[in-house]
This record gives structure tokens, sequence and C-alpha cells, in this order.
């Protein structure tokens, strides 16, 4: 470790650190425009100059020492960069030194000749580093005169969400990097030279980028501005909540900056090393319109005479609870409670089943999936810190439209050095990292039992964990035997398996399109490989919403039994047989106008609670803003339901059911509210160096252990065959980051990024169709079939048709029926 004095200050610091970041290591700020802590250094804006000398050295190599016995310092001749210059043993470094100060003051001076004077409305006062950096280390007074300014274009529509002023751009290139170097979507660029430079879109459609709301956050000025923020408030008349993300199983940590206890006026990232950095995407952080859209439900709505009409809360409880009582002792109550809910709703939903109405009919909307809590990533892991040595499988499922701050981890991990490997029946943007291997629809399972024949073939299995923890390897052997890699793929299925096995540490990432037999592969290809019960060891389910692993831990899944009376809570129902309903959402969506009652929920921003993320870390939300109408918090509802069905429930608030929860449910052993709880930080040189993604003091949140973390537990290596594939054409119906869903459909600033329905067509199968891109097409499934246009561009594997699911138009998830791929009959609409 490198030893250096800054400002007469000794430090020791690892090698290869810059002098900017041993300089804040010491608490001394070295000011910075284009300098940031997560991209790479390129020294553009010469702000960081400082003093800097190394050791003169002699003719013997060895440092030339002056008569009291210390090293005669040789001082470079100009002021350098600190951003770029790398520390060395026995640097002498002088931040505020008169020239480094003097160097300061002249780029500030120059920086401002080209800048417009908008500080009384840029949407950036108060947290612009020029602004910040003027004052500490301008000269407080220009010799540019105003009229001879260089004015460039302003309100420059950069994407459908981004806003640019080229006149406030210093071209300090943080947009540029963020978006070559951590979201890789190459989509800006500098146009033109000297003081016409410009910042410019090099894609069609503009700013194509789920990750362009982070560019707002670290430009160190006002130049890139959000839609929906710009000129909407200023940033020291706004309340700062942390909260959590609701739109993917991430958790990624967020700050609601609300006005007025009425008005969420934007979403920021919160920074957690652990769950996303300093980043979020742009449904995260623009997806927050559905909280305060005028649709959302303000009253409980009661059927009288056939329609739904406004009531009070007194009259809908007391006729939920006389329909959903009488039901009780003549045909039985089923419920349905959505992922989306907090743990304490998930809880008393439970509850209130088994204890009040005596019934074990109340289902998940989540699908079932064990292996997490069996197999999941061990606690203190982080993905992106796996490095050389270490292997990412990846299998069925498109990360970044999945789940976009799981792609930056995963790729973040690839360039720390691990091995990826992807598998999928299509391309994705992950492949561009990794040894892709391409299996037909339908052939997941096949391919990973292909992996499990080499690895027990060429004895790589852990034969250590394989004794200890598991039972069922020799059958387990027997039924991958005769599936030995083979065809094209064959090599690189070999080698993938021996990187799997071979890895110190690998961790299995899969989506919704693996089979459940597929599923079942993974798991023992985890255990056999001893990659399970570790820190940077387990399966990642890239689940399908916020709190999908929280249902699953909380809830049983599936269907249930058909009864009398129906409570659907947040989630989408048919009411079929059911002769009483009674629906609690946000909305009146198509599930609650099928309701006797309906009960309006409160959303995330207007209440407490806490979600699981699919790495099973259980983290709490605060309430931002008040709530919309007489709206109430899911549990409340279903706890004055209780007592309305003659239960005698008392919960002071969320922690209160959480306290419960926690002391039933063995995942939620030593949480509590006040251990989750965080409170936002924010300090100068936080958004200096980094940008308004804010920091909080604890609300990190709290991971509970897989059962491979218990060394008492063992495993059955059991699997479910691979079935059969088709030969013919297949319908696959993959979940894409921007659909027409509710919460969606509510946030209309996403419309502009959210596409129509579609279909892409292999451009073999589309000749052979006599398709052309463009065309209007007609899909169809055992009898059902939907219209969309198609698009022949080459992302369609051969053989299979690719229109995501829940799209403007046409929902071709209902072709599937709960199936990963499904024949398909493709014609000219």
């Amino acid at each position: 470790m490198p030893n250096l004095t800054i400002d007469d200050r000794p430090i020791s610091v690892p090698n290869g650190t810059l002098i900017v970041q041993a300089a804040r290591m010491l608490g001394v700020e070295v000011p910075v425009f284009c300098y940031h802590s997560r991209l790479s250094p390129v020294g553009m804006c010469r702000m960081c100059l400082v003093e800097v000398g190394t050791p003169r050295m002699g003719p013997d190599r060895k440092p030339v020492l002056k008569p009291d016995g210390t090293p005669e310092i040789a001082w470079m001749p100009k002021p350098q960069t600190a951003c770029t210059t790398t520390v060395s043993e026995g640097m002498v470094v002088k931040a505020y030194s008169p020239a480094a100060v003097e160097a300061r003051k002249g780029i500030v001076e120059f920086l401002l000749t080209s800048h417009p004077l908008d500080c009384p409305i840029c949407d950036k006062g108060g947290e612009c580093t020029l602004q910040e950096e003027t004052l500490s280390h301008g000269p407080g007074q220009s010799r540019f005169l105003y009229n001879d300014k260089f004015h460039n274009e302003k309100n420059v529509q950069l994407g459908p969400l981004i806003i640019l002023d080229r006149e406030r751009c210093i071209q300090c290139s943080r947009c540029i990097r963020f978006q070559d170097e951590v979201a890789d979507d190459r989509v800006l660029g500098f146009f033109n030279r000297g003081r016409g430079m410009e910042i410019g879109t090099l894609s069609n459609p503009p700013f194509d980028s789920k990750f362009s709301g982070n560019t707002t956050d670290i430009c160190p000025v006002g130049a890139l501005t959000s839609e929906d923020f710009r000129f909407g408030a200023r940033p020291w008349e706004m309340k700062y909540t942390p909260s959590v993300c609701t739109h993917c199983a991430v958790g990624c940590n967020l700050t609601v900056s609300s006005r007025s206890q009425t008005e969420i006026k934007r979403i920021l990232p919160r920074a957690n090393g652990a769950v996303n950095d300093i980043w979020i995407c742009d449904k995260g952080r623009f997806g927050h319109h559905f909280a305060t859209s005028p649709s959302r439900l303000k009253t409980p709505l009661v059927r009288k005479n056939g329609e739904l009409v406004p009531a009070t809360w007194t009259e809908a409880l007391a006729a939920a609870a006389h329909g959903i009582g009488s039901a009780r002792v003549s045909g039985g109550v089923a419920g349905i409670v959505g992922d989306r809910l907090a743990n304490e709703d998930l809880f008393l939903a439970a509850k209130l089943f088994k204890d009040v109405l005596r019934s074990d009919n109340l289902r998940g909307a989540a699908p079932a999936d064990t292996l997490n809590g069996e197999i999941g990533l061990a606690t203190g892991s982080d993905l992106s810190k796996l490095g050389k040595g270490n292997a990412i499988f990846v299998i069925g499922a498109d990360v970044e439209e999945e789940a976009p701050i799981a792609f930056v981890r995963i790729k973040q991990g690839k360039e720390s050095g691990a091995a990826l490997i992807v598998a999928n029946g299509r391309p994705t943007k992950l492949d561009r990292y990794a040894t892709t291997l391409r299996y037909r629809y339908g052939a997941d399972g096949q391919l990973l039992a292909a992996l499990l024949n080499v690895i027990v073939g060429e004895n790589l299995a852990n034969a250590e964990f394989v004794a200890a923890r598991t039972a069922g390897f020799e059958a387990l052997k027997a039924a991958t035997k005769n599936v030995a890699p083979d065809g094209a793929n064959a090599e690189a299925i070999r080698n993938a398996a021996r990187a799997i096995a071979q890895a110190k540490d690998a961790v299995f990432v899969y989506g919704r399109e693996l089979s459940a037999a597929g599923r079942t592969l993974l798991r023992a290809l985890a255990l056999v490989t001893g990659h399970a019960g570790r820190a940077n060891n387990g399966v990642l389910p890239i689940l399908a919403h916020n709190n999908s692993q929280g249902a699953s831990a909380i809830l049983p899944a599936g269907k249930p039994a058909a009864a009398k009376a129906l409570y659907v809570i947040g989630a989408e129902a048919k009411r079929d047989d059911a002769q009483f309903m009674v629906v609690q959402d946000l909305f009146l969506t198509d599930t609650a106008k099928q309701a006797d009652v309906v009960l309006p929920a409160q959303s995330f921003a207007e209440r407490d609670g806490t979600y699981t993320s699919y790495e099973r870390r259980v983290q709490q939300f605060a309430p931002a803003i008040l709530p919309v109408g007489e709206s109430k918090p899911d549990w409340q509802i279903i706890a004055e339901l209780a007592n309305a069905l003659d239960a005698n429930w008392h919960y002071a608030g969320a922690g209160a059911v959480f306290a419960e929860l926690s002391a039933q449910a063995s995942a939620f052993v030593g949480m509590s509210h006040d251990k989750l709880a965080g409170k936002i930080t924010r300090s100068r040189d936080h958004f200096i160096y980094e940008g308004t993604s804010y920091q909080t003091a604890g609300g990190q949140g709290m991971v509970y252990p897989s059962a491979a973390e218990r060394a008492d537990t063992s495993f059955d290596l059991a699997i479910t065959a691979p079935g059969p594939v088709s030969d013919g054409l297949v319908l696959v119906a993959p979940h894409v980051l921007y659909d027409a869903g509710t919460l969606i459909a509510e946030s209309t600033l996403l419309h502009a990024v959210t596409p129509d329905a579609y279909a892409d067509l292999n451009r073999t199968d589309a000749d052979w169709l006599g398709i052309h891109d463009g065309e209007r097409v007609r899909l169809t499934v055992a009898g059902k079939s939907v219209e969309l246009i198609a698009r022949v561009d080459g992302r369609a594997p051969q053989g299979a048709v690719v229109a995501p699911a829940n799209l403007k138009g046409a929902d071709t998830a209902a072709l599937l029926n709960g199936a990963i791929a499904v024949p398909v009959s493709v014609a000219k609409a």
C-alpha cells in the first residue's frame, strides 16, 4: 500500500487509488465535475487540478535524501488532474496550494463564459455541482461580458423521458460514460467541436435506454432534466422519504420526493451497495404516477340494483362481512392475494382465513417456486463482486427486460472477472458478455440434463457436498446417463459444465421462461456442484413482482377451490360461479367491476410496510404522502373486516402486524420495523462525487437464510424428466419492462416507451409464411386468436414466434394458458 501525504496529512491507500479518492479518505474535498466514483476517469474538466510531487530518484534508483533525512521532492511543472493520477509511494500532494486554487478559479471562470444565468429557474438549483464549486472555488466575479456568451439550443427533447438544455452542458461526458459503461446502451455522444460541441442521441428511437433517468442524477449541472420534474419544484421545498420500488423483484431502494404531503414530484435512487448501488431503471423512476392517479379508488363501493355505488366504510365492511359470513357456513370462502402486497397484508390475509374463516382455501397469485427458500443465493452475497474463478449461469430469463438492475449487477460481475454463461431460447442483451447456449423452446430440461451428464461423467461433482448433504445421486446419475451433449452446442455445453463445476463460487439465475422440469434439474445442478449454502452461491430467481418472494414464504400458491364467496386482494380473478365477491384494490379493475363490494386500498406511497426481494431481503418502505381519498392500507382493511366478522384484532400500525409475523414465521425471526427503518442522509460531497442518489443511515434491509445455509439440511436430488419438444412453430410470450399493466397504464409518461403489441418472426419463418415486416398478422392457438404487428428483424430464433405478453392491443399470454411455449399458427390478418 503506497504511503503519501496530502496537504501535510499522511495516508496509506491501496495500489491503483486515484489522488481524488485518497483525498476523500482524508476528508479533503478535491472539487470535480467530470469525475464520478462509478465511471472511468477522463480528466476532461480539469477542475480537480492539484500540485503533485514525487521523491527525486538518484542514479541508484533510490530516493535522494535531504540533510534532515527526508526525501527530496521533485514537483511536476504544472498542476495535475487528481481524477486521473494514481498515487505512488512517497507522493506529496498539495490540494489547496496557491497554484491549485488559482488554476481552479480559472476553470470555473472559463465554464461560466458559456453557461447561462439560469439558477433561479434551473431544476438543479440547490443540488448543482457548478453552483457549489463556483461559490467555493470560483473567482467571485467574471471578466466576460454577458452579451458575448455563447448561446446553444435549449429545451431539446433528447428522448421521450429526458430533456436536454444544451446551453447548460459543461461537456463533462458523465452521461455518455454512464450509458457506455454501466447501461451499455451507446446512445449518446458528442457532436461538433469547440464551443459548439453538444450532446446528441445516436439511437432511433431517441435515447433508447431503460436507464436514461440516471443521467439526470449524475449530470453536475441542470443540462439533463426529466420530463415529469422539469420546473416542478425546488429541492429545499420537498420532503424526502426512504422507500422501495414496487415494479420488480430486485427491491431497488428509492427516495420519494414529495411536496405538501399530496404530490410526488420525483423518484430518485437511494444508495444501497448490496441491492441497486446508486442506480434505478426508468420504470422505477417514472412509474410512480399511479399512486396519485385521478383514477384511484377513493371511497368504498357497494353494488345496489346492479350498479356499484359509493358507500361509507361502515356500510361496505358490513356488506362484505355479511356476504362472506353467510358463505362461511353455507358454501365456503375462497381467497386470492396478489404478490405486490406487503408482507403485513399477506400475513393478515392468511390469519383471516385460518383463524376467522376457518378455511385453508386462500392462495397467493405468485406462481409456486420453492427453490429460493431451499437453495437461494446465500446471505452475504453480492453479484457485482463476483470475480475471477467464479461463474454466473443464467437460464430462461431476459434479465434486462424483467429486472434491469439485476442485469447491471450481473454485467458488473462479468466485468470483475466471473465467467458468464447464458442459456436461452432466444437472444438477449446479456449475450453480449457471455458464452451462449441456445436451445429450442421446450428443450431447457434437456440442456440442463446434458450439463449434469458432463459433470457426473467427468467426476466433476462436489463429492463432499453430495455425500454429506444429498440423497439420490445414483438415481440422478442413471437419469442423465443417456443425455450426452450433441449437435452444434456439444462442446460449448461441456465447457460450460466444467466452468460451473470448477468455479469457486457460482450463482444460478433463472426467469419465468424456465420450465417446471427445468427448475428441478437446475436445483440438482446447484446441489451436485456444491454451490449452495455459502455466500455468492445459490439460485437467484427473477420473480414476477416486488413481493413475489414474500408471497411464496407466507401463502400457498395455486388456484383456490370454487366457493360461494370470493375475496380478491390486489390480484386478477374471474368471478366464475361465486355468488358473492369482494375486491380490494387501488383501481376499479376488470376484476373489481365484477364485485359486490369494492374496498379502496392505499399505494406504497401512502403507508408503511415491508417487501421481500428476490434475494430474500426484507426492506421497509415509509409513507411519503397523505392517503388518497378514504383509502386504507390493505392490512388495516383486512383487520377491520375480521372485526366485522366478530374477531377481536387490535393493531396500532403495520409495525405491530410485522412484530406478530416475525414471531410466528421463522424466515422473519429477529426482524422489526425499527431494525429495518432508514433515515435519509445527504452530504455536500456526496452529490458532487456521486450525484443526487440519496444515502440512508440504516434501511439497508435484512436477508433471511435459505435452508441450504443450515448445515443439517439435506436434499433429495429427484428431478422431473424433461418432456418432448415440439417440432413446429411455437409461440412464446416473454415479459417486457414496459407493458399495458394497470400501474403502467396509470403512469402516462411511460406510454411513450410502451410498444403496441407485436410478434418477432425469424426471417426464414417469415419468408416461408409470406409475411413482411410491419404487416398485421393473426396468431392462433387452440382456436383462440390475437392480431398484432409482425416484426421481421432477426431477433427471433427460427421456429419461434416471440410476442411479448400484455402489450397494448393484444395479450398473447392468454393464448399460452400458463405454458412457456405452445404450437401456433400464423397468418396475415
